[in-house]
């Protein structure tokens, strides 16, 4: 009995080592360099505030709609979660002020949201509110108001503080590129140096080693020091400098599960796509896929290092007029070099060929799966079975020998 017992654990030990390393060639569902559609939000936006906490993304604010001259309209102040693990959404308390094309920033688990504006008709009405959402509560509260109301602002967090930056110069009000700095501990402002080029148009702001790294729409792009408190020129021949109409956002991967890489997504000038540049920390520039939806005014936000571009616009052009449509999509992108990812030159040669295709592949791996988990079935089977004979023949041969005594 001991016997058959210790001969069934070894055989089920090597079948499932053997169903583990199996699966393991196959665990990865990335393909690196690869876009795929996720799940939806609830409520289409464009130019609201997206950016991830504690491995969960929020989508906060932005507008519905657009009137005849393609002017943003009902604008909202909804919240929403997105859980990448379940690939699912859920609508949180929504934003006091609705508005869009807000700064957006986090800072020990808290959303701060601060600025934008909404458009009345003809009129641009932006705010200088600072509205803080708290995940735990689920809750909002206010804050100290930004010096200025200002739109089309974007922030960043270094050492503990939250640096705003104005937009364009064409913004409602052409404050000439101001910079201020918030402390979410005495809740209170500081004005820092302005930034020295306005013509950073339709810029993206990035944080790289407690610097603010620009990338924008014409031949020059600035580093900001908040240690310093001073600008530096990029040279003109770094690649971080790119011909872009529109730089819609900047994120940086963190190097645990990709290589660390600033990544620029952005309508390049002439083109009606979205690009998808990347950058190392040598300059080395890469230009990876584009969204496969052309949109416009959307948000982007990174958990373990996968991308994800979150609603926008989408712009329909005909000889007559401009269609634009909001949009809930939500589009998951997978860095060159993800851990465990399949490369794209094996999915493009697997998907090429004639022998097999991908679903052969899952067939395959299922069958096999199944095979094994049969064959395990009826070792143990047979095991328990050989065990019961041993044990009746043992207990047969005990009752014989009282029999004969």
């Amino acid at each position: 009995m001991n016997k058959a017992f210790a001969f069934m654990l070894i055989l089920f030990f090597i079948c499932g080592s053997f169903v583990a390393g199996f699966s393991s060639v196959w665990a990865s569902d990335y393909v690196e360099n690869s876009w795929s559609t996720k799940a939806s939000m609830n409520q289409a936006r464009s130019g609201m505030g997206v950016i991830a906490v504690e491995g969960k993304i929020y989508a906060i604010g932005g507008h519905r709609t657009f009137d005849d001259f393609l002017r943003p309209t009902d604008f909202v102040g909804t919240n929403e979660r997105y859980d990448p693990k379940t690939d699912t959404w859920v609508t949180l308390e929504p934003m006091p002020t609705a508005r869009h094309n807000f700064a957006i920033a986090e800072y020990q688990g808290k959303i701060y949201c601060i600025g934008g504006y909404i458009v009345d008709g003809s009129r641009w009405i932006t705010y200088d509110v600072v509205e803080v959402y708290n995940p735990n509560s689920n809750s909002w509260s206010t804050k100290a108001a930004l010096p200025f109301a200002e739109a089309g602002l974007t922030a960043c967090v270094v050492d503990g503080k939250i640096y705003v930056f104005t937009s364009y110069p064409g913004s409602p009000v052409n404050s000439g590129s101001p910079v201020f700095m918030y402390n979410p501990v005495t809740d209170s402002w500081t004005a820092k140096t302005h930034m020295p080029n306005t013509t950073l148009h339709y810029y993206a702001p990035v944080v790289v080693d407690n610097k603010i790294v620009f990338t924008s729409l014409y031949l020059t792009s600035e580093i900001y020091d908040p240690a310093t408190n001073e600008w530096t020129e990029i040279r003109k021949e770094s690649p971080l400098i790119l011909i872009f109409n529109s730089v819609f956002a900047t994120q940086t991967t963190t190097g645990v599960y990709a290589p660390q890489r600033i990544y620029v997504l952005g309508r390049q000038y002439g083109t009606t796509y979205l690009t998808n540049w990347s950058y190392d920390s040598n300059g080395t520039q890469v230009s990876n896929k584009g969204t496969p939806i052309f949109r416009e005014n959307f948000g982007v936000a990174i958990v373990d290092d996968i991308l994800y571009v979150i609603g926008g616009t989408s712009y329909k052009y005909t000889k007559s007029n401009t269609e634009a449509e909001v949009l809930a999509v939500n589009e998951q992108y997978v860095p060159m070099g993800y851990y465990g990812a399949l490369s794209s030159d094996m999915f493009d040669s697997l998907s090429r060929s004639n022998i097999i295709s991908a679903m052969n592949l899952i067939v395959i791996v299922l069958i096999v799966r199944l095979v094994l988990i049969i064959g395990i079935i009826v070792i143990v089977v047979s095991s328990v079975a050989i065990g019961l004979v041993f044990y009746f023949k043992k207990r047969q041969k005990r009752t014989e020998r009282k029999i004969i005594r």
